[in-house]
């Protein structure tokens, strides 16, 4: 959609630059939650290496679901 309006000039409302772009926000925010569900050890390897201080859960790591990891 952001395309068509850049590209192309369709008519739209003046805000609708700034609603795609909070659409896009909310997106990949879902996005990166599920991620973060689906491997949380890659989760924990990029918070480590931005140096935040990440703790396993008493009862272990959690393993990365492959399933979900894999899927088309």
């Amino acid at each position: 959609m952001a395309f068509v309006l850049h590209e192309f000039g369709v008519d739209r409302q003046p805000d609708a630059p700034h609603v795609l772009r909070e659409g896009r926000e909310r997106w990949r925010r879902r996005q990166i939650a599920a991620l973060v569900r689906d491997a949380p050890d890659e989760a924990v390897r990029v918070l480590r290496d931005l140096g935040y201080a990440v703790a396993d859960p008493t009862d272990g790591p959690v393993q990365a679901k492959a399933g979900k990891l894999q899927a088309w």
